[in-house]
């Protein structure tokens, strides 16, 4: 099992190809989170999720069968204005992103392989 979020941080070797690609929320305006600074993954765009994908692929080829997905999906409120997604050119509702978030590791996952475990922890709080 691996942690995994829907950030991808500023000094990760992965940001630069995905700010510059279009593959973040906000135009890849990062926002400071308990583990630096990021930017979201635009999951409303279908090329981002796939390269989504094969970031993910890299793992999931080394036999890893379950994420847990943290709770940094409410954390798109901190975006202003309201989280933006380049490719949908709109704004987006947090609680759709969420559902993109989660959707797109289950499935994903699930697909690779059915056995799969994913586990997400429930935000009781927002500071």
């Amino acid at each position: 099992m691996l942690w995994a979020t829907s950030i991808i941080n500023d000094n990760c070797p992965n940001f630069k190809e995905a700010k510059e690609k279009g593959y973040l929320l906000n135009n890849g305006k990062t926002i400071h989170w308990w583990h630096g600074n990021g930017a979201f993954l635009d999951f409303f765009n279908p090329e981002a999720t796939k390269w989504w994908k094969s970031q993910m692929d890299k793992v999931l080829d080394m036999g890893i069968d379950a994420w847990k997905c943290d709770g940094t999906d409410p954390m798109t409120m901190l975006l202003r204005p309201w989280p933006y997604s380049p490719y949908k050119k709109r704004f987006i509702k947090p609680w759709d992103y969420s559902h993109l978030y989660y959707g797109t590791f289950y499935n994903y996952t699930k697909e690779r392989n059915p056995d799969a475990l994913i586990m997400a922890r429930p935000v009781d709080s927002f500071h």
